[in-house]
């Protein structure tokens, strides 16, 4: 299994205060996911995470989160994986990486940094 660490910096400025930020997390190119963090409130939050309420704006801001995402390539004509984050509307560019093997695992950590 192949290990892939990076960071995300999620910009809050323009985030309505008294809406909560909503987490999407998704493996790309037919690839199957499985992502667990903790949240800020010290839940275990795992599986297929899709508009996951990490808090208002306020309550995050300064604030990491770790995510950890297993994505296997179900792709048979490339190793490549990919990982996507939604926050609320906000599309980020992929992270990608090659499993070793076909069929092979990518072990995501990215951290979110929320300002």
């Amino acid at each position: 299994m192949r290990d892939f660490t990076d960071s995300l910096l999620v910009d809050l400025s323009s985030h309505p205060a008294n809406q909560p930020v909503l987490l999407t997390i998704r493996g790309g190119d037919g690839d199957v996911n499985y992502t667990v963090f903790k949240d800020f409130t010290g839940r275990y939050a795992y599986g297929n995470i899709v508009n996951y309420a990490l808090g208002r704006p306020a309550e995050l801001r300064g604030k990491s989160l770790l995510t950890v995402t297993l994505v296997t390539d179900t792709n048979p004509f490339t190793n490549r994986t990919s990982l996507w984050f939604v926050v609320n509307d906000h599309r980020f560019a992929p992270f990608t990486a090659d499993a070793d093997a076909d069929n092979g695992t990518v072990n995501y950590s990215i951290t979110l940094s929320f300002v």
